[in-house]
């Protein structure tokens, strides 16, 4: 299980499950839930929590975006061009 979590550290826990496992097993084994507007993925993959989890996958937890970065990107480009306003 591996979650990055404000300041840019990274929280990992490794958990023993049954072969029957799936990814809301494997968070509640690990202490660890996906938070509103998240997702689970594995090795990058949006996962439903309902779907199975094999040896060696690694659940990640996705937190939602912050900002919309092609909106950010925008914002950043509209400074730049009129730095005074």
């Amino acid at each position: 299980m591996v979650m990055a979590v404000a300041g840019g550290s990274v929280v990992r826990r490794t958990v023993e499950l049954p072969i029957t496992a799936s990814v809301r097993d494997a968070l509640s084994a690990a202490a660890m839930a996906v938070p509103d507007g998240g997702v689970a993925t594995v090795f990058g993959r949006i996962r439903s929590l309902e779907s199975a989890v094999a040896d060696g996958e690694r659940v990640e937890i996705c937190l939602p975006l912050a900002a919309d970065p092609k909106q950010a990107r925008r914002s950043r480009a509209r400074r730049r061009a009129n730095p005074g306003r």
